[in-house]
């Protein structure tokens, strides 16, 4: 009994761990999801879920950083369709992140392994942590794998996890960059490696075009709103592959009684697999290589050319970096309370020990969860709001563990216990600043029954509550029975982002691209929106005068806007603003002549630009704002500072509004800027108020920008 005892003790841990495990996997699982709201967030969770529900296509009819699959990570029940595919998508996500954490510290041989990944996961349900997340941590154990990098193996994971990446480069762009960006980094350290062999440099090469082959394949069925055309295009793209290769069968005896292809072929592939000097060799190339390689770089091409020429899919990726690269620039919103430096240092902290262990030889772990942390680093540093920032607390101590699991010594395992520590007195320090989010679950035996049952026996009650709640939040946005009469069938658009208004009311909703406007950033995004609008005008506008950060509404889409101003009225049936919102009628003819003969101007930080005083006409400006090198540096690896407009009025008083300064190229309107909703209601009825007499731009940080601002300004004379 007692030769037992040994060999009992391990088993019981193991099933200690495994109850541990389950119970916290129900206590924290997705049962329910988010009912449709009223907010800046929830609009345009309602609108990429709208844009799926009407089969719309991303990258051409919607621009965002959320894709066709945006909708399973952050959309909301528009249909019963929908419903049920976020309710499994979610709870597949959380039982497989549960599952792969289980077995790690099921398999873990130290005891440092098991508390660091179990609390890693504690602390990622605990906080309430937002589907992606989970879905990043998925596919980081996938890559961070033993196995992967095994020749035997390393193709099969290649394209395994490129065609996840590509799955997931449709839910969310920040999802693309650290699932894509991490693999192909991996691969490519690998490729790249002093040493290696002939054979194993060829795996090494082909496992980089699996995963390439992968990503396109999966995105290139999911990036069309019916999956169907883009998997008939597929096999479009394989069956042309398997008739060339099959023509390569047949031409290749032929083929084998030249010299040429006998020699130069297999050197020239030598030459691509292998980085040190070459030298011709003698290669018999069989009939099933010859037919493999065509079919190969055939399917892999018409790949290339349905993605970049017929699909969506790079429009898609053009619009989200758009976005992402404007929101470095306009969405800065920091505290000044320290928490700055305290995100500074816990980055620079746990990338100094990603780069510790890179120098160690564990650059195939390190160097790709380094680029993983970069991304949620530079998300918190810039918007330093609570999801943002909470992440970057539950993926930290998450990548650390990762390692203390991966790497292969006991004594890296310890020393990687300090920095561990660290990210949790991060975590601590964190919830200093803001409170950890609630997410509805607690730690009772209770409540992890309810979840099993709302999920099983209670799904159609839970449904119901969920519509209900949606119901209750949209009672306040239902628009008179005038309203509705007046608008009746016809197009309509909502500015700048209220799109509540179409959940609670029957509206025929054409949206444009970027359909909440504070997110046009850049020039290009909206040019698209003008463009959409101009176009295809809308019958009817649903405008309110907000926008967020201290902007201006003018200056958030400012061509579209100015579209707006010149073909859009006030609503002869319905005069009046009814909740906060204001219906627009397309003119007749446009009101705006084109402009006058513009004037440039070269204008400094902090000095002040006087405007044409001039009632029938208006001023435009076109703004140019040029970084320094060191302000585009920082725009990559950090944020910019942001930049805000005084502006003086002729009655005496002063304003200040941000400026969104990489779309003010598009002319922004500087000659009468209302400074509230009544104002803006008498603009768009033809009366000229809330003159400015000059303006001026400063910033808190001008050496981020270089040399004097170039303006040009824009005189439009306004008919009646």
């Amino acid at each position: 009994m007692h030769k037992l005892q040994p060999n009992l003790a391990p088993k019981l841990v193991s099933v200690i761990w495994i109850v541990v495990l389950a119970y916290y996997c129900l206590a924290f699982l997705p049962s329910t999801l988010r009912p449709i709201e009223t907010g800046i967030d929830p609009s345009w969770q309602f609108g990429i879920t709208y844009a799926v529900a009407h089969e719309f296509t991303f990258g051409r009819d919607i621009l965002f950083t959320y894709g066709p699959l945006g909708y399973l990570i952050a959309g909301v029940p528009l249909t019963d369709k929908i419903f049920y595919s976020i309710l499994i998508f979610q709870i597949l996500v959380h039982l497989s992140l549960s599952m792969l954490i289980g077995g790690m510290i099921l398999r873990a041989k130290t005891n440092i392994e098991r508390i660091t990944l179990f609390v890693s996961l504690l602390i990622c349900f605990l906080s309430g942590s937002p589907i992606d997340i989970e879905v990043l941590f998925i596919y980081i154990l996938l890559l961070t794998s033993r196995h992967i990098l095994h020749q035997k193996y390393m193709r099969f994971w290649a394209i395994g996890l490129g065609g996840l990446a590509g799955f997931l480069s449709l839910t969310k762009f920040t999802l693309a960059v650290c699932t894509i960006g991490p693999l192909v980094l991996l691969l490519l350290l690998n490729f790249f490696k002093p040493t290696g062999s002939e054979p194993r440099n060829k795996t090494n090469f082909l496992a980089i075009t699996d995963a390439i082959i992968g990503i396109l394949t999966i995105s290139l069925i999911f990036s069309e709103p019916n999956p169907l055309h883009g998997l008939a295009k597929v096999l479009v793209c394989f069956l042309g592959a398997g008739l060339v290769g099959y023509i390569g069968w047949l031409s290749y005896p032929l083929l084998a009684r030249s010299n040429w292809f006998k020699i130069q072929i297999p050197s020239l592939i030598q030459k691509l697999m292998i980085k040190k000097e070459f030298k011709p060799i003698k290669a018999k190339f069989n009939r099933l290589g010859l037919s493999s390689y065509v079919f190969y770089i055939t399917y892999l091409t018409g790949l290339l050319v349905y993605v970049f020429i017929f699909s969506s899919l790079i429009p898609f990726l053009r619009g989200a970096l758009e976005i992402s690269s404007g929101y470095s620039s306009i969405m800065i919103s920091s505290t000044n309370n320290g928490l700055t430096e305290l995100i500074i240092s816990i980055f620079v902290l746990i990338a100094a020990y990603f780069i510790l262990l890179a120098v160690l030889g564990n650059s195939y772990l390190a160097l790709p969860l380094l680029l993983v942390l970069f991304v949620s680093f530079k998300h918190s540093v810039v918007r330093q709001d609570a999801g943002h920032i909470w992440s970057l607390a539950v993926i930290a101590p998450f990548l650390v563990a990762v390692c203390i699991a991966r790497v292969p010594r006991v004594r890296l395992k310890k020393f990687s216990c300090l920095f561990y520590g660290s990210t949790l007195v991060f975590f601590y320090l964190i919830s200093t600043f803001t409170p950890l989010p609630a997410n509805g679950n607690t730690l009772e035996p209770k409540a992890a029954i309810q979840n099993l049952l709302n999920i099983t026996v209670h799904l159609n009650r839970a449904k119901s509550d969920l519509q209900a709640a949606s119901m209750n939040y949209l009672a306040q946005e239902r628009l008179p029975a005038e309203v509705l009469e007046a608008i009746g069938n016809q197009s309509i658009d909502i500015f700048p982002d209220r799109t509540s208004l179409v959940a609670a009311n029957p509206l025929n909703w054409q949206p444009r691209p970027v359909f909440q406007s504070y997110a046009a950033y850049t020039t290009f995004l909206d040019n698209k929106n003008f463009e959409s609008l101009s176009q295809k005008p809308r019958d009817f506008i649903l405008y309110s005068f907000h926008s967020i950060d201290s902007r201006h509404p003018f200056f958030d889409e400012p061509k579209t806007f100015f579209y707006l101003f010149c073909n859009y009225q006030f609503s002869s049936k319905i005069p009046n603003q009814i909740q906060e919102v204001t219906l627009l009628k397309r003119r007749s003819h446009p009101i705006c002549a084109l402009p006058l003969e513009g004037q440039n101007l070269l204008v400094q930080m902090n000095t002040p630009q006087p405007v044409e005083l001039n009632n029938p006409l208006v001023n435009r400006a076109e703004i140019k704002f040029k970084y320094s090198w060191f302000g585009r540096l920082c725009k990559i690896f950090f944020r910019t500072a942001s930049i805000r407009m005084q502006v003086n009025y002729v009655d005496g008083t002063q304003s200040t509004y941000r400026v969104v300064q990489d779309n003010a190229q598009n002319g922004i309107l500087v000659s009468h800027l209302p400074r509230n909703k009544e104002e803006a209601s008498s603009l768009f009825q033809g009366k000229l108020t809330a003159q400015v007499k000059s303006f001026q731009f400063f910033t808190d940080n001008p050496w981020l920008y270089r040399g004097a601002i170039e303006v040009r300004l824009l005189p439009y004379r306004i008919s009646d």
